[in-house]
């Protein structure tokens, strides 16, 4: 029906939701989005949403935190600053001005904001620990330990305020204090990069070099490709005397530190579509650090989109390497597998993702793709359906599931798919179309016209829309308009061949057979050499007479596409009309012998023995095929004629009257000669009246 490459956009959604009618709907969209690791797509969103409402402060916060990470802080405060001024109560957005301020290098400000919210439950704990930070950075340092201790008495189970609380009797001098606290930071968040940092920075203090060594090595597990943890080793092999240690530790920092420089380049060279410096800068930042995950991911995902496969498989895979739970990097080459035609290893990269827990929707969406690929539909939907799950409100996955859905004959949960996601998007095309086809498939014309309609308009250059939208008036009944909608689709469309061959099978029925030529030969020149066009044209070039042709292109049809009574019937029928009886009698009986139940067949075989004047040998097919439509006048007249020119004259006269009880306005004739005389006398008479 569809290909489902149609919907695998799935690798990279596009917010095109201006015009979705569910604003909660798009606010939950983006805030999957950040779940799912996409914040670019979900700023996008966000500023798409803003713009349609002005008055939605929680989208302005998550905006907010955006830029903060992004370290857009000017983006940052406005966002934060139009979220207090919708909501003043607004703890996040509290949070998010106060964390701004604070990277701005303006404490007082920051305190400010975190001193507001010091006793909201939700972001309570991090307002604290910056607001006692910037207590201490504004010089009040009795205020901020006083409030650390009492802080650490009240939550002892908060990871940050033991760390604050550390570094605070860091700065006093008091090693003891400050390293229980730190360790105790360590203990209750293992995987805090920061209190590590303190537990190197007091080791240092007490000059225990080794320690240094440990702590580093622990935060390395955490990110390997840190350059300061490098730089500390590097100083802590020096003061050890391991200076060969020292020097490979010091060339790493450099290593991660022009990496990272490398890294933010290519970035800003992929979001300006340069993909030529991308690459280039990309390999440049793998060279000077193989570690680094992303950059290899970045690569196979600009190696990929160009068609590049085996080197796309070889960088996705060097990003697994270097970090086994890459979300991107298990995407990619399941995805380049797949593209390759390697399905049992693409089954394998996506299986192998999901048992390290690396479930996120467009791995579930890859999933379902290869799945259904593999005729797998059941499978597949099962697969999109936790691709929904984990990201719900988007109109592209679920108008695929509306689609898998269908291809397992779930028509009422398709329905409800499409319906959901032309909800949240009224200019989804595939819901469009997913509809249009559902709509078709239980017999609602009017809805099936007005979806396709809709899609085409939307999308002018979306064939699957003409497509559904030609079978929809042909099935209704409207040719003009179908015909019209062909000349529209191949307008924007040249190459599209279903169309076009629609086009010509239409100007066929019309009689138009000259066009049709036209149409047909224009499929053929474009490589569409399919049964239907191969026939079509045959049979068009026989209606303008050119036999020769005709009979050229039906043998080829046999041969290619196999025996076909119907094939056989009009090859028949060209060598009837180029004056080869004997070659038309041989192909009719082909005909027949493949479809001995069709009447046809045994009439076109008949009659073709009539003509060669072998009456006796027509009788019977004369006779079956009435067997099989008694009432079928032609058949009855043509009887008549055979059993007239036998000398047979009281079965004539019996099947000359069917024939006129039927209809057939030359019987008339047939029956007045019969019934006045049974001599040969009247034989001219009735000849002149031969079919």
């Amino acid at each position: 029906m569809r290909s489902a490459l149609a919907f695998l956009g799935l690798l990279s959604f596009a917010s095109s939701f201006l015009a979705a009618q569910d604003l909660d709907s798009l606010f939950r969209r983006a805030a999957a989005l950040v779940n799912a690791s996409r914040p670019s797509e979900a700023e996008e969103l966000l500023r798409a949403l803003i713009r349609r409402d002005a008055a939605n402060a929680e989208a302005r916060v998550l905006l907010g935190f955006l830029c903060l990470q992004r370290a857009s802080l000017s983006d940052a405060e406005k966002s934060f600053k139009e979220a207090l001024d919708l909501r003043p109560e607004h703890s996040g957005a509290r949070l998010g001005l106060g964390l701004t301020w604070d990277r701005q290098g303006l404490p007082l400000r920051a305190s400010q904001e975190f001193e507001k919210i010091l006793d909201d439950r939700s972001v309570g704990h991090r307002a604290r620990a910056h607001w006692i930070y910037s207590l201490f950075v504004q010089g009040h340092d009795e205020d901020a330990l006083r409030e650390a201790r009492e802080t650490v008495n009240r939550f002892p189970y908060v990871a940050d305020y033991h760390n604050i609380l550390g570094f605070l009797y860091q700065t006093r001098g008091r090693p003891k204090e400050s390293f229980r606290e730190f360790l105790r930071s360590v203990q209750l968040d293992p995987r805090n990069l920061p209190a590590y940092f303190s537990l190197i920075g007091h080791a240092k203090t007490e000059r225990d070099w080794t320690a240094v060594l440990e702590w580093a090595r622990q935060a390395l597990s955490l990110d390997r490709n840190h350059p300061l943890l490098y730089q500390e080793m590097a100083e802590a092999y020096e003061k050890l005397g391991r200076s060969a240690e020292a020097e490979s530790a010091r060339q790493e920092a450099q290593r991660c530190y022009q990496a990272e420089i490398l890294y933010t380049r290519a970035c800003a060279a992929r979001r300006g579509l340069r993909d030529g410096e991308a690459e280039s800068i990309l390999r440049e930042c793998v060279a000077a650090n193989p570690r680094l995950s992303q950059a290899w991911a970045d690569l196979g995902e600009l190696l990929r989109r160009n068609h590049r496969l085996e080197e796309a498989q070889r960088a996705f895979l060097a990003a697994l390497e270097a970090a086994p739970g890459n979300p991107i990097a298990h995407l990619g080459l399941a995805a380049t597998l797949q593209a390759q035609g390697k399905e049992v290893e693409a089954l394998a990269a996506y299986q192998t993702a999901l048992r390290r827990g690396v479930a996120t929707p467009d791995l579930h969406a890859g999933l379902a793709s290869l799945l259904l690929d593999q005729g797998k539909a059941r499978e597949a939907a099962a697969q999109m359906l936790l691709a929904v799950r984990a990201l719900p409100d988007a109109p592209d996955l679920l108008s695929y599931l509306g689609y898998l859905r269908q291809e397992v004959g779930a028509e009422a949960e398709a329905v409800e798919s499409f319906a959901e996601a032309l909800r949240l998007d009224p200019r989804q095309v595939q819901a469009h179309v997913g509809r249009g086809y559902a709509a078709l498939s239980y017999g609602d014309l009017n809805l099936a016209l007005n979806s396709f309609r809709r899609a085409a308009e939307v999308d002018p250059s979306n064939t699957e829309a003409w497509r559904g939208l030609i079978r929809a008036q042909r099935k209704a009944g409207l040719r003009a308009e179908a015909e019209a909608s062909c000349r529209n689709c191949l307008a924007r469309n040249p190459a599209e061949t279903e169309c076009r061959e629609q086009l010509a099978s239409l100007r066929v029925e019309a009689s138009d057979f000259k066009e049709a030529v036209q149409e047909f030969q224009t499929l053929l020149r474009n490589g569409k050499s399919s049964r239907s066009t191969l026939e079509g044209l045959a049979f068009s070039l026989l209606r303008l007479g050119d036999c020769s042709q005709a009979i050229g292109l039906f043998e080829a049809s046999l041969k290619r596409y196999g025996p076909d009574p119907l094939i056989f019937a009009n090859l028949g029928y060209a060598y009837r009309l180029q004056g080869d009886i004997r070659a038309a009698v041989r192909n009719y009986e082909r005909a027949r012998d493949l479809s001995p139940g069709d009447p046809e067949r045994h009439h076109d075989l008949a009659f073709a023995l009539y003509l060669a004047r072998d009456y006796a040998a027509a009788v019977e097919p004369f006779r079956t095929a009435l067997k099989h439509r008694p009432d079928w006048g032609l058949a009855h007249y043509n009887l008549a004629m055979t059993y007239w020119n036998l000398s047979q004259y009281a079965p004539a006269l019996i099947h000359a009257r069917h024939a006129q009880e039927q209809g057939v306005r030359e019987a008339d004739a047939v029956v007045r000669a019969l019934s006045a005389s049974l001599g040969l006398d009247q034989s001219a008479a009735v000849n002149q009246h031969k079919h």
